[in-house]
């Protein structure tokens, strides 16, 4: 029964105390936080998506090195749905996809790299048919559901049936 208490305690301890060093990191309580390596330094930053969609139509991502000193920052114009960290090319460094929703319920996936000690866009796409994203495969792929209209009757396809993107090493190429 000791034992048990003893390892209960100490399990308690460890959780608590992890949850509060990304806590800290955290200037609201719906701030979400994520750690990779974005630089090539092979060392994770700290990548904190701010939320202010409601108040200013917009969502923050701001990247920040351990002693909370910004690397650098960009934000989308809408509410982010997923944020995925991507090899896309062989350095160690990973490219930052921001899947999010706008104000007129179309989705848009942005793709941004680190460079020159800034943050650039490398691709965008937007639909209003749904967006779904793959890129644990070796070759990324982007799919976005397209509008079709047959006379006056138009409606949205799946996103398998729609546009595909694939990388190609240096850019995003529309497969169909």
């Amino acid at each position: 029964m000791r034992l048990r208490f003893v390892c209960i305690t100490a399990l308690a301890l460890s959780i608590s105390s992890g949850c509060a060093s990304v806590d800290k990191y955290k200037s609201a309580p719906t701030d979400k936080i994520y750690r990779a390596d974005i630089n090539g330094d092979n060392k994770d930053e700290i990548i904190r998506v701010k939320d202010k969609f409601d108040a200013q139509a917009k969502s923050e991502v701001e990247v920040l090195k351990k002693n909370k000193i910004q690397l650098g920052n960009f934000s989308v114009p809408g509410k982010v749905i997923k944020v995925d960290f991507i090899e896309l090319s062989m350095g160690s460094c990973k490219h930052i996809s921001v899947h999010y929703r706008n104000r007129d319920d179309s989705e848009t996936v942005n793709i941004y790299a680190f460079k020159d000690d800034s943050f650039r866009k490398i691709f965008t796409l937007s639909s209003n048919c749904g967006i779904e994203t793959e890129y644990a495969s070796a070759l990324a792929r982007i799919r976005a559901g397209k509008f079709i209209c047959n006379g006056d009757v138009c409606s949205c396809t799946d996103a398998n049936s729609g546009e595909m993107w694939i990388w190609t090493g240096d850019k995003f190429l529309r497969e169909r």
